[in-house]
């Protein structure tokens, strides 16, 4: 609301199709990862699946490295060794919950994730970075909008199941 509001004081709203079709990717993949993670984090260890998904720096870094022959540093090398090392550690421990399907939205969430920031880097990389703010707007109203509508079939759902359960006189689940 505040980028909308220095917008409408006299900020510059134009913005290229190229802007636009960065906004909606990125939302896109915002919502995706979000989803997928949310599900992870329900189904398995919130330890290691924070880890995996923070390992999500991973993948534009690689993918700079091969598309733009970005250098990959001594501290990029370690950044990523002490990763690697940090999961190997939390893995080993015994009696951790999850099972194949949580490592799949987990190594999913991060993969979407590591999409986000290939898409900030072409976009930094292209002539339509100075739409930045413009594109940034699109994007949180897309996102806002999207969690609302999300927020609302939750909660429609829920009151569904709600009324289902008092209409049959089933008890109610505990929370």
């Amino acid at each position: 609301l505040i980028t909308l509001a220095l917008f409408s004081i006299g900020g510059d709203l134009s913005v290229s199709w190229y802007s636009l079709i960065i906004a909606v990717v990125y939302a896109t993949f915002t919502l995706i990862s979000h989803f997928l993670l949310m599900t992870a984090l329900k189904m398995g260890d919130i330890g290691i699946t924070s880890l995996i998904y923070y390992c999500t720096f991973i993948i534009p870094t690689v993918f700079s490295a091969i598309a733009w022959r970005e250098s990959f540093g001594v501290m990029k090398i370690i950044g990523v060794f002490l990763i690697i090392v940090s999961f190997i550690i939390g893995v080993e421990k015994k009696g951790r919950k999850g099972g194949k399907l949580w490592l799949a939205f987990a190594f999913l969430s991060m993969a979407c994730a590591g999409v986000i920031g290939i898409t900030q880097k072409i976009f930094a990389k292209s002539s339509h970075s100075n739409e930045l703010n413009a594109m940034l707007m699109i994007n949180f109203a897309i996102l806002i909008v999207a969690s609302l509508l999300i927020h609302l079939f939750y909660e429609r759902k829920r009151t569904i199941e709600t009324e289902w359960v008092y209409e049959s006189k089933l008890p109610l689940p505990k929370k």
